[in-house]
């Protein structure tokens, strides 16, 4: 029985090793692909979504909460994390 514990716990680890080196590699490997794109281009990469999120951020209009709706919006929250709980 102490074999087989031990037996499981080794496979645990390994699998474990082995998924962190995966993890590792594939956040370098996604590095090593976004600094390949040519210098000239990296600023264009995100232009579009740049262009998009302003346009929605110009929609918008700053309007101060009362304590009444900051009070509304907050059991709200409590609400929905009971009810997810």
């Amino acid at each position: 029985m102490k074999d087989d514990k031990s037996l499981t716990r080794r496979t645990f680890i390994k699998t474990a090793v082995i998924g962190a080196v995966v993890a590792t590699s594939s956040a370098g490997l996604s590095k090593v692909i976004t600094s390949a794109a040519p210098k000239a281009m990296q600023p264009r990469m995100h232009t579009n979504d740049d262009i998009q999120q302003e346009k929605v951020m110009l929609g918008k209009e700053y309007v101060l909460m009362t304590k009444e709706e900051k009070k509304e919006m907050l059991q709200m929250l409590i609400r929905g994390y009971k009810e997810q709980a």
